[in-house]
């Protein structure tokens, strides 16, 4: 994902989890594992969890492995 991909661009600004999911190819289940260990940093809105499509962008390039 670049600044400029159109996919980046049509996303929301804050992602649900399941929409993180959908765009990193992994389960809900280690999802919620790297927010817990902050390696996806969440913004909480109440009790929704949100991720903002620029740390989305910073996960992804970080070329962290998900194990």
């Amino acid at each position: 994902m670049n600044e400029n991909s159109p996919r980046l661009k049509r996303l929301p600004l804050l992602l649900k989890p399941t929409q993180v999911c959908a765009e990193l190819g992994i389960g809900r289940t280690k999802a919620y594992q790297l927010f817990q260990s902050g390696q996806i940093q969440v913004r909480r809105i109440g009790r929704s969890i949100r991720v903002h499509r620029d740390e989305l962008e910073r996960f992804a390039r970080s070329n962290q492995e998900v194990d």
